[in-house]
């Protein structure tokens, strides 16, 4: 693919059409994700976001990631599907870090179920939505903490009420070196076809989380490197000698597990919005406007 340079004076200054964006951008994310009380979104037909608010949300899922020093320079990547039916998806072009992409960008990454020209993304997250139907959403990092987590013959251990969230939902791909082989993906559509689970570690290499919308799998990788990080503190402090967690039991894990899964407010609900609204706020005090998705 080719990525022209982004020349920022290309973009609107206008701070009223920019604060008109975010408002109804804003409200539309915020509809897309408490229409019907939980975060099966994409259940009615009228509820998938149009292609400006998918490009909308998709730039600041990368900036946000950014912000949070979660990136990985041109690596790792995010994307969502065009339509909830098609296999077609919008994915993070390359070779362009996060803090750079814009919806113009965004636009011109479009990867059909057979295009070849970003192999990790194309092997990656067509062969999950080939396998989930459900999926919408796709995030794929490889932060410090969660390629160490990823790294250990245990994997993801559930210490913290955070973790509740995972527990029993994590898949697992065994690393298959760089994926550009298309011939892996025949083995992450069958080590991530259940459809209970919303995480895939994937060993020695990264994470991958899913979801009804970029929120919820935005805020669903946030928390993954959340506890990862918090499950790496605590071995540190304990030098790995289980006999010094307080580990939680079983039964409390499937409670929590439940009790988050029958929470209103679900992975992303809250937290997407006033994220949005956080990043709109950020991009005004230092660069105004530098995108303007409806003359694209």
């Amino acid at each position: 693919m080719n990525h022209s340079v982004i020349n920022y004076n290309d973009w609107t200054n206008n701070i009223d059409e920019w604060n008109q964006l975010v408002t109804n951008a804003t409200a539309e994310c915020k509809f897309h994700n408490i229409e019907t009380g939980s975060t099966n979104i994409a259940e009615t037909e009228n509820s998938y976001p149009t292609t400006t608010q998918i490009l909308f949300e998709l730039s600041i899922a990368h900036h946000m990631f950014s912000a949070l020093r979660m990136d990985d320079l041109v690596w790792n990547h995010i994307s969502i599907r065009k339509t909830k039916t098609t296999k077609d998806f919008y994915v993070t072009p390359f070779p362009i870090i996060f803090e750079d992409i814009t919806p113009k960008e965004l636009l011109n990454s479009s990867i059909s179920e057979n295009d070849n020209d970003n192999t990790t993304g194309t092997i990656i997250h067509s062969a999950i939505y080939n396998a989930r139907p459900d999926v919408y959403a796709i995030v794929h990092l490889h932060s410090p903490a969660i390629m160490a987590i990823s790294c250990l013959k245990n994997g993801l251990d559930f210490l913290i009420q955070d973790s509740g969230a995972f527990y029993n939902q994590v898949a697992y791909h065994k690393w298959q070196g760089m994926s550009d082989d298309f011939a892996e993906q025949e083995i992450l559509e069958e080590d991530f076809k259940n459809i209970k689970h919303h995480t895939l570690i994937m060993e020695n290499h990264g994470a991958c989380t899913v979801g009804k919308t970029i929120g919820e799998a935005w805020t669903r990788m946030y928390n993954l490197e959340k506890i990862c990080k918090l499950q790496l503190e605590v071995m540190k402090a304990t030098g790995g000698n289980r006999d010094l967690m307080i580990i939680p039991s079983n039964d409390i894990l499937i409670h929590t597990a439940k009790q988050y899964d029958q929470f209103p407010n679900n992975c992303g609900v809250s937290e997407w919005p006033a994220l949005v609204k956080w990043w709109s706020k950020r991009q005004l005090r230092h660069a105004p406007a530098p995108w303007n998705v409806s003359k694209l």
